[in-house]
């Protein structure tokens, strides 16, 4: 095991966190000595600091117009792949609240030999996917192709390659980080099967645990009701169209695809609620 944690750092780890939740960061730092890897942190970008003219060059390229922490979270991962782009090595990107499982180091170990153009995303909420029946031949651990955009971004690794193809998309085709991720169609989409990786509040919903203030969303939008949401789609018509055509696409998805590849609840590794619960002290901030 010691080998494996030790090999795994051939692999960057980069963990984004917001100058204002050094809670999540102490997290992080419990876990990851719990685990035996480090990592960096990377300074996430704060919506509440973000300029206008930055919001408004992003704002208004998706299926509705973000919020400036949405655009935030955008930037804080393109922060990552740039930073990936000068180590110059496959990197695992987390976001603060990730919850990781025992079998990671293992993954890490053999994830820093992947090449090319690939993103492996290492995270389940716990909702179907639409996967490869057979294993890629990219690793020999559980990874499939991921066929469609599925939501989350706590944790993925990425290689330099995709890191600049991610780039290369801002800011035109900027959306939500997930949907932009892994609707990305030139990289290769894979999905850990079962995952080493769970968002706090989703893992906390999963096991049937009492919700802690560590897993409040420091992004979450807050609902908009119906009137609104039909102004913006006026104000803004360009962004109606896309959502129109989004809906479309997934509605045509959801009949044909189950036909031919498989579509199924990604479940997580037991470990990550062993880990969870030795760390219970911390995540009870």
């Amino acid at each position: 095991m010691e080998a494996q944690r030790v090999a795994a750092q051939q692999c960057a780890i980069l963990v984004i966190n917001l100058d204002r939740a050094p809670e999540r960061l102490a997290f992080q730092r419990a876990q990851a000595k719990h685990l035996g890897i480090d990592f960096e942190r990377i300074p996430a970008v704060d919506g509440a600091k973000l300029s206008a003219e930055t919001y408004h060059r992003y704002a208004r390229r998706w299926q509705r117009v973000l919020t400036r922490n949405e655009v935030a979270c955008l930037l804080s991962h393109a922060r990552c792949w740039e930073h990936v782009i000068e180590l110059g090595c496959n990197a695992l990107v987390l976001e603060d609240d990730a919850v990781l499982a025992e079998e990671l180091p293992a993954f890490l170990n053999e994830a820093a030999a992947l090449e090319g153009c690939v993103v492996v995303n290492i995270e389940t909420r716990c909702r179907r996917a639409f996967l490869a029946r057979e294993r890629s031949a990219y690793s020999s651990t559980g990874l499939y192709a991921l066929l469609r955009a599925v939501s989350g971004s706590a944790g993925y690794l990425v290689t330099p390659e995709a890191a600049a193809m991610l780039l290369k998309g801002l800011p035109h085709k900027a959306g939500l980080v997930d949907n932009y991720i892994w609707g990305k169609r030139d990289v290769r989409r894979l999905q850990a099967d079962p995952a080493f990786c769970m968002g706090l509040d989703v893992m906390q919903a999963h096991f049937q645990l009492e919700k802690t203030a560590l897993a409040r969303s420091n992004i979450a939008n807050n609902g908009r009701s119906r009137a609104e949401k039909i102004l913006s789609y006026c104000r803004h018509p360009l962004t109606a169209w896309r959502r129109v055509k989004a809906q479309v696409s997934l509605g045509l998805t959801k009949i044909i695809l189950p036909w031919v590849v498989a579509w199924r609840v990604v479940a997580p590794y037991p470990s990550i609620l062993a880990n969870y619960q030795a760390l219970k002290g911390v995540c009870n901030g």
